[in-house]
């Protein structure tokens, strides 16, 4: 009884504790807003916006570049150089030497659009110095402005992501579900660690999840109006592999989802079906001009492989780094995200009957085998961001596997006890797992204490 009470009450304010999950993530993120931005590949971006006011994407490179800091006010402004042989000096990747930056140009645009909105007529800037945990303590507003506008990016949509998943699972499964994925989000460390950073990968999570869900959503239609949530799709998946080459592998959502949705369609009809050809329309139209672009350059529709990726075993992508605590906060996460895997894998056997489980299982499988493949062929790097886009993908599978668990395997009057230590278990987890990636993001730091700070 006192289960089916709680449950009604949930049923009837679950908006209330989604609102309050939302606020929790917005405070697990706030720190990164005042943690420096000068330093690896951020800055590049930071250079590519500010170059766009001087001929747009003309200047897509990253000569003439340079940075002055400002100790007085704590931070680095991003200025002209009149001398790009002053480059090395800087200590600039040899991958961003090049003609055209190597990197789509979705986030260096929004990056600018920002600039324009919050920080208008002021000069492209990132703090210097790092306050470390003091941060969660006394936050410095005064420099709130500095790199706000860059960061807003990528922090906002990390927090779209958690409000499209949240729908989705309200969409095809329950609020139940949606709850546990958007938990198992907002304590992430890997996006706690990106969203604030000035990296194209929450952008592209959150662009592609987006366009997976519009894709699902045409398939269910008919008419006219699939045919626009199609091509609608296949855009949003063009601008995500426009902020990060990576997203365009969840294409293979869109090709096994018309494959196995339900209907008696033959596989033939089912390979030419209008909705996969006009998403796929969609995207090609949003991503020609960049390759056009890029093609002008290298006469090639892809820009080259950076240097320091070709001259490089591929295990010292792996195992010559430190430990990233990232991965280390991970293992607090493991326990629900195997079962993710598990509900994914049985999907399998019954794909026609649960084709959305079926098809997020086979996005990710595919999406991963894919970056395993092109670190092993010298292509790419592995870093813990890499698989940030199929998180939203394994935390709905999470949460659907732990709710059918409980469910069905549960006698009805021990529910309660186990809803009760599931969430006990996961707070307690979750809490960790903030833990650690603020660790990694204020401090640097790779310790893991499963049972302390």
């Amino acid at each position: 009884m006192l289960f089916l009470r709680l449950e009604s009450a949930l049923r009837r304010f679950h908006w209330i504790v989604f609102s309050l999950l939302l606020l929790a993530s917005v405070y697990f993120r706030f720190p990164g807003i005042f943690v420096p931005s000068d330093r690896g590949d951020q800055p590049t971006y930071n250079a590519l916006a500010m170059k766009m006011n001087d001929g747009w994407m003309k200047h897509y490179d990253v000569f003439h570049f340079k940075r002055i800091p400002d100790a007085a006010r704590e931070k680095v402004d991003f200025v002209w150089e009149d001398d790009p042989r002053q480059m090395a000096v800087r200590g600039i990747r040899p991958m961003y030497q090049l003609p055209l930056h190597i990197q789509p140009p979705l986030l260096a645009n929004l990056i600018w659009i920002s600039h324009g909105i919050f920080k208008h007529g002021e000069p492209y800037s990132s703090l210097t110095k790092n306050y470390g945990r003091k941060i969660l303590r006394e936050p410095p507003w005064r420099l709130f402005q500095v790199q706000f506008y860059a960061v807003a990016v990528s922090w906002s949509a990390s927090l779209m992501t958690l409000i499209l998943v949240y729908l989705f699972c309200l969409k095809y499964f329950s609020y139940v579900e949606g709850l546990i994925a958007t938990f198992l989000l907002a304590v992430s460390p890997v996006d706690i660690g990106i969203a604030p950073r000035i990296l194209p990968d929450a952008l592209g999570m959150g662009l592609g999840f987006l366009a997976l869900l519009l894709f699902f959503r045409s398939l269910e239609k008919s008419g006219r109006s699939s045919w626009f949530l199609a091509l609608c799709s296949g855009i949003f998946l063009g601008l995500a592999y426009l902020a990060k080459l990576n997203s365009l592998f969840l294409a293979i959502g869109f090709f096994f989802s018309t494959l196995v949705f339900p209907g008696t369609a033959s596989l033939r009809r089912r390979l030419l079906d209008a909705r996969l050809w006009l998403a796929a329309l969609g995207a090609f139209l949003i991503t020609l001009p960049w390759h056009f672009l890029v093609w002008k350059h290298y006469a090639s529709p892809l820009p080259p492989v950076p240097v320091d990726l070709q001259n490089s075993s591929w295990h010292r992508f792996v195992f010559n780094r430190p430990p990233h605590a990232y991965f280390l906060g991970m293992l607090y996460l493991l326990p629900p995200l195997a079962l993710g895997w598990i509900e994914g894998l049985r999907s399998l056997f019954r794909p026609r009957k649960f084709y959305l489980e079926s098809t997020l299982f086979v996005t990710s499988a595919f999406y991963l085998s894919l970056l395993v493949y092109l670190l092993l062929a010298r292509k790419s790097g592995l870093e813990h961001r890499y698989p940030l886009a199929i998180y939203p993908l394994l935390a709905i599978l999470s949460g659907r596997a732990m709710v059918r668990m409980i469910r069905a395997w549960l006698a009805v009057r021990r529910q309660c006890l186990a809803w009760m230590a599931s969430c006990v278990g996961l707070a307690y987890l979750g809490w960790r797992a903030v833990q650690i990636g603020w660790n990694a993001l204020l401090v640097g730091t790779t310790v893991f204490k499963p049972l302390g700070w």
